[in-house]
């Protein structure tokens, strides 16, 4: 009965339909546990109050029996061993009872609060519903109100247009029969008309052929009086020029009446322009066309067109060279003036060298801020530049020696001074050192490439070295003049097409037919290059060149030999080159220079009693070895910097 108790409650919370029995059930399974276990306590206490009496009579039992007292003590602490058992066993099994009971009765408590919960939640939900449905059905209801008024006034309105379409019957039945009335009146008129229009065609069906007779014997004298007047229209109005009166000439052989009107000429391509008076002129166009290249100096038919009733012959006298547009005169002065890298390639005898020594005056003539060093692997008697006023000699000369700084030097020079410049503009990116621009003329660029294995150094280095000062010098107010024989990218290691055009480049000669594919966009352009190039090879023009530059192509003329240049004695000589020099001994320079921007020319001059470094500071001295062998290094920040030459230490003073 008491283990029933929370089972009966429950049955009557969840099954039982009247709140307040529920309520009553829900109590009781909630009581019930706590009903329970009272009662098992009560139980446990008085089992425990009857093992009292137990002791307490054995206890009597053992002082009566004190002579079996030591055997009595072992059996009494036996009972006790067990009796405390017992009673752990007890106390826990009835720990376990009541710990089930609270948890069957919190999980009945959360399952009646579910349910309640959930009851409540299903009241709720039917009430929102119920809500919903009266809302739908009054909105059902409006609706229907709404379209039962819309569907009388349809109504009315169509009872309004069937009486209408009823009398537009009646109106239209009698504009019929009318119509129909009017119809036969207008055929009995043209039947009468009919007859009395027969009869007269018959009457002048003679007079027809009489007449037909006498207008085909003048369109006959017509047409010879036309050709009369056209030729001696023509004869009359020959122009000047001898094709278009040959052309005039050709349209009276054909029976055309033509106007001429004028003949112009735009740089050897003539226009003459005619007026036709005859409708039949197109089918004669062709034949005249094909006609004149017997007549006059010309290879093929030209062309012609029919625009606005005028006829216009297109006569091009230009020779393959007229066709061929030039750059302006003034393109090597642009070219100059341009803060570009420039390429010049060519063979010898295409005037390579001449273009060269005018570009270089012209460079000294526009310019005034501006260092130049050269680069120079042939020493020989055409290793200096006569400017005229002044001769550039090499600052770097030959492949190999001890005596001076050869080409490789100058080129590993070239690198450094690039290094270090992008070094500090790295640095100073907010703020860059305005640099000093340094033109570098490097001569035979590819044979110092393709011979660098044969003197110590990496082919595939030396092109490096040319190619990054060719890509990182020009932000770094480095431009370097390339002279060269044919081009050929596969030959540059490390080199792709595209290098090239980080050049303004001129190809001379024959390497222009190499050049020509480097240069243009597609196969149309590079035909039309090819075009102009056959055309001035086989001119009397004897030194020329296609030129790129700002990514346009052009073929230019070259100046005239030492055109650009002054005539006079040379009186202060470019750099640390002079006439007459000679070298001193210098100690052979190392692999990799220490690199500067604005580092002197390492050659020296002697004079007729002492013999000096140019561009020496004898003033400045380095304070870290004390030498006077001290240079200029650009400035930063509006300081002049120097740099020593002997220990490369770089100082403000």
């Amino acid at each position: 009965m008491v283990y029933s108790t929370p089972i009966i409650g429950f049955i009557a919370a969840t099954s039982v339909t009247f709140k307040t029995l529920k309520y009553i059930g829900f109590s009781y399974s909630l009581l019930a546990p706590i009903a329970s276990a009272f009662l098992l306590e009560k139980d446990i206490s008085s089992k425990v109050k009857r093992l009292q009496k137990i002791v307490e009579a054995n206890e009597r039992l053992l002082a009566d029996k004190s002579y079996e007292s030591s055997v009595l003590e072992s059996d009494i602490n036996t009972l006790k061993t067990d009796f405390n058992n017992q009673l752990a066993s007890i106390k826990k099994d009835c720990d376990k009872q009541i710990t089930a009971i609270k948890s069957q009765q919190n999980i009945l408590l959360k399952t009646a609060n579910e349910k309640v919960s959930q009851l409540e939640a299903e009241r709720v939900g039917l009430i929102i519903r119920h809500k919903e449905e009266v809302n739908k059905l009054e909105t059902l209801v409006a609706n229907w109100q709404k379209r039962e008024k819309e569907l009388v006034s349809y109504s009315t309105k169509l009872t309004e247009k069937e009486n209408d379409l009823k009398r537009g019957l009646k109106d239209f039945e009698l504009e019929r029969k009318s119509l129909e009335l009017d119809r036969k009146n207008l055929e009995n008129h043209l039947e009468s008309q009919r007859v009395q229009f027969d009869f007269a065609l018959s009457q002048s069906e003679s007079a027809i052929g009489e007449l037909q007779h006498q207008i085909e014997a003048l369109n006959d004298e017509n047409i010879n009086l036309r050709q009369q007047v056209t030729i001696l229209s023509n004869e009359l109005s020959k122009p000047e020029n001898q094709t278009a009166r040959v052309i005039l000439e050709l349209f009276s052989q054909n029976k055309i009446r033509v106007d001429y009107l004028e003949s112009t000429n735009s740089n050897g391509v003539w226009k003459h322009i005619y007026k036709p008076q005859s409708s039949n002129f197109n089918e004669c166009l062709k034949s005249i066309s094909e006609q004149l290249p017997g007549l006059i100096d010309i290879d093929s038919p030209p062309n012609y067109t029919v625009r606005n009733g005028k006829v216009t012959f297109l006569i091009d006298s230009r020779k393959d060279i007229d066709r061929v547009k030039f750059a302006p005169d003034n393109w090597l002065e642009k070219l100059a003036l341009a803060d570009e890298n420039c390429l010049i390639l060519g063979a010898r005898g295409t005037g390579k060298s001449e273009l060269a020594v005018n570009y270089c005056a012209l460079l000294f003539s526009l310019r005034n801020d501006f260092s130049i060093k050269f680069i120079q692997p042939k020493p020989d008697e055409f290793s200096k530049i006569d400017l005229g006023d002044r001769i550039i000699t090499p600052d770097y000369l030959g492949f190999e020696g001890s005596r001076y700084p050869t080409a490789y030097d100058g080129l590993l020079e070239l690198d450094s001074i690039v290094m270090e410049r992008n070094r500090v503009n790295t640095d100073n990116f907010e703020n860059p050192p305005n640099w000093e621009p340094q033109f570098w003329i490097i001569d035979e660029f590819q044979q110092l490439i393709f011979r660098a294995d044969s003197f110590g150094h990496k082919s595939k280095d030396i092109s490096m070295i040319i190619k990054n000062a060719v890509s990182l010098g020009r932000s770094l107010k480095i431009y370097v003049l390339a002279i060269g024989q044919v081009a050929n990218v596969s030959q540059f290691p490390g080199w792709n097409k595209a290098d090239f055009h980080q050049f303004n480049q001129v190809y001379l000669g024959d390497s222009i037919k190499v050049g020509i594919p480097y240069l243009a966009i597609d196969r149309g352009e590079e035909s039309a290059l090819n075009s102009d190039f056959k055309s001035i090879s086989n001119s009397p023009i004897k030194y020329y060149g296609l030129c790129y530059q700002d990514s346009k192509k052009f073929f230019a003329q070259l100046p005239k030999p030492r055109e650009y240049c002054r005539h006079n004695k040379p009186q202060n000589p470019t750099q640390s080159a002079t006439i007459e020099s000679t070298y001193l001994p210098l100690p052979q320079p190392p692999k990799t220079l220490p690199g500067d921007g604005y580092s002197e020319s390492m050659s020296v001059e002697v004079s007729a009693t002492t013999a000096k470094k140019p561009g020496l500071l004898e003033s400045v001295v380095c304070g870290n070895c004390e030498s006077i062998n001290v240079r200029k290094n650009g400035k930063y920040k509006g300081k002049q910097r120097y740099r020593c030459n002997d220990c490369g230490s770089s100082f403000s003073l």
